[in-house]
């Protein structure tokens, strides 16, 4: 089994934490690497268990992450003794998805929030506009709602006008992507380190199984 093969990559996931089976978050596609030669090797459509276990091990009261059918409480409410932070219902895409999506347009210099404010549609006012945060990983992340009041509209209108205006209604790969996700997003970068420190044990962990007893 080559170690850079989907096959791999699920074998070696699933022996490391196999508790996380449930959780498991599917998306498009996940770029694997070569490390000898640093290219792009192949473009496959895998589990991406390492979300779903980073989101267990981040804060259980505000986890970064949940379902678009479990929304969290609205915002400043208490909860545990706690106040609830900000979150954002979003579709995720790349900065190329998203310029494509809006019909093929640059995104380096914001020109996006212009076509975004243009396309916004229906009974809403401007403090209901979606926004779409640049995140520290590169992507962004498309909000549809925030988790506060919006008396006098339901949320599947908005979420619905929001697609829209985003054009994610012409990309329907994005919808799998959509989640909760608390904010600000400063936690993508630890949760980066994170993946890459599992990504690692899980590479020693299925290297040791397959050594000969006598030599582990």
């Amino acid at each position: 089994m080559s170690p850079y093969s989907s096959e791999f990559f699920g074998h070696t996931m699933a022996m490391v934490i196999p508790k996380c089976a449930e959780d498991l978050v599917e998306i498009s596609s996940l770029m694997i690497y070569d490390d000898t030669t640093t290219r792009e090797t192949s473009h496959v459509s895998v589990y991406v268990i390492l979300n779903s276990l980073i989101n267990v091990m981040s804060t259980p009261i505000f986890p970064r992450r949940l379902p678009p059918d479990q929304p969290p409480p609205r915002r400043d409410s208490i909860v545990e003794g706690k106040r609830t932070p900000l979150y954002g219902l979003a579709w995720v895409c790349s900065p190329r998805q998203l310029g494509k999506n809006l019909g093929s347009i640059g995104t380096g210099r914001g020109e996006y929030r212009n076509v975004i404010s243009a396309q916004w549609k229906g009974p809403f006012g401007y403090e209901l506009l979606p926004s779409a945060v640049h995140g520290m990983d590169g992507k962004f992340y498309l909000v549809a709602e925030w988790n506060k009041p919006h008396p006098g509209h339901t949320s599947e209108a908005i979420i619905e006008a929001a697609r829209k205006a985003m054009g994610v209604d012409k990309d329907v790969t994005l919808e799998a992507t959509l989640q909760w996700h608390r904010f600000p997003l400063t936690w993508l970068a630890q949760e980066e380190d994170e993946k890459e420190k599992l990504a690692l044990k899980a590479v020693e962990n299925i290297h040791l199984s397959n050594q000969p007893p006598g030599v582990r």
